[in-house]
């Protein structure tokens, strides 16, 4: 049995550093970008996603870019 995947939903997360909490451990913020077209490239999709972070105050940690794909039978 064949099955296809389709990419429905892309969306991209900004995970900052928000400095340590009273126990010392770090603190993370996300920030998440919904609506990126399933087929935006990678790089650009990155190059996007540094400049919106140069514009916070927190220090960038993290880009993650996440998929929603259905799975159908071919």
């Amino acid at each position: 049995m064949a099955v296809q995947t389709l990419i429905t939903d892309v969306s991209v997360r900004l995970v900052f550093n928000g400095g340590m909490d009273m126990n010392g451990k770090p603190v993370l913020k996300n920030k998440l970008y919904k609506g990126i077209k399933p087929n935006a490239q990678p790089e650009k999709v990155h190059e996007a996603a540094i400049a919106l972070a140069s514009l916070q105050t927190y220090t960038l940690d993290a880009v993650q870019m996440l998929s929603t794909n259905d799975v159908a039978q071919a």
